[in-house]
């Protein structure tokens, strides 16, 4: 087998461009020159070096999938939930350390195990295990497909520990490898050891027109999102598209508080918003009173049992806002250059004086 036919063998099985296949492949070829390797073997060997580099990768069951970011869901109550069973351990622990252990609240070193705690359902089969970083998640929303599907799907990718910290581009075609947990309707994904995000184009896509020709049954006019939530309501999975305009920004400086975005109803003109909770680790790419928006999540409604008055909300998974009314986030000033213009500052309050 020669190396055009290997790589059209593992091409479907990894995210390797043709391009790093080849990089990879000279790589070992170079090796293979040090060693004073006979020049006929050169390319025998090569292969089984670069088969060896990626086994991890080829013995995978994940698949192969391209298409785009278009939210992240942080996952809060579940990741509150783990907090919960971690801050109880360590609560324990401080009480009485030796009890803390024998009952399996934590480990020998004190490292917090999962437990029962009122009031939180944990299931079975955690009890006992090292509560770790995998244990933190996220759901990446996308519209994605496989290589042999007619169409795009919307798609949920769980990510955990380390994988939560890759890059993940949003509104660009994107190639990444996951295992799939369920692919009837909407592909429900979790991640591999291969997972992460490989931008195919640079350029953003038009998301408008993206929603409109895959995603249809999503866009719902912000008139119409109190009658879709009560038709949708009980789909955990519910996910809504709807273009408003900016209200008020009520930006979180704490961390584990979200971004309050208020938008307009639409049509009605009384004094009512639909509050967006969004994640406060998202940037906020736009200002008040922009007049275009298009919000990405899941809806909510409470109704006050006195009043009856009706408050909308929306889980916010991202917010894409056209070119045209974006605003650059503001630019932190280098460490380096801080005393030069503190001086240079002086320097000129000095001439002023």
């Amino acid at each position: 087998m020669d190396k055009k036919q290997f790589y059209e063998q593992i091409k479907e099985k990894i995210t390797l461009t043709e391009a790093e296949f080849e990089k990879e492949y000279n790589s070992a070829i170079e090796e293979l020159k040090e060693r004073g390797v006979d020049k006929k073997d050169f390319e025998k060997f090569a292969l089984v070096m670069v088969k060896a580099k990626l086994k991890k990768q080829l013995i995978s069951p994940s698949k192969k999938f391209k298409g785009y970011i278009i939210g992240v869901n942080p996952n809060v109550a579940l990741n509150r939930i783990t907090d919960k069973v971690k801050d109880d351990s360590l609560l324990e622990y401080r009480r009485d350390a030796d009890n803390a252990i024998e009952h399996k609240f934590v480990d020998s070193n004190g490292n917090p195990l999962w437990h029962v705690v009122e009031g939180i359902n944990v299931p079975e089969w955690k009890i006992g295990n090292l509560i770790t970083s995998k244990d933190y998640s996220e759901t990446i929303i996308l519209l994605a497909k496989q290589d042999e599907d007619k169409n795009y799907k919307i798609t949920f990718l769980t990510l955990s520990g380390e994988k939560k910290n890759l890059e993940k581009p949003r509104y660009k075609e994107v190639e990444f490898m996951a295992n799939i947990k369920n692919a009837e309707g909407n592909y429900i994904l979790n991640q591999s050891i291969n997972t992460e995000f490989k931008v195919l184009k640079d350029d953003e896509v038009d998301f408008p027109a993206l929603a409109r020709k895959h995603l249809k049954q999503n866009c719902i006019d912000v008139n119409n999102l109190e009658a879709w939530h009560d038709k949708n309501s009980s789909n955990f999975n519910r996910l809504v598209i709807t273009k408003s305009s900016v209200i008020n920004i009520i930006p979180s400086l704490d961390s584990n508080k979200s971004h309050i975005i208020n938008i307009d109803t639409g049509d009605d003109l009384d004094n009512k918003s639909i509050t967006c909770w969004l994640d406060s680790k998202e940037d906020i790419n736009f200002s008040e009173r922009t007049p275009e928006i298009y919000v990405i999540g899941s809806t909510n409604i409470k109704i006050n049992a006195e009043t009856n008055e009706v408050r909308q909300s929306i889980n916010t998974y991202g917010i894409y806002v056209p070119k045209e009314w974006r605003i650059e986030s503001p630019k932190e000033i280098k460490e380096e250059n801080t005393d030069e213009i503190i001086d240079a500052d002086n320097e000129k309050d000095k001439e002023d004086w």
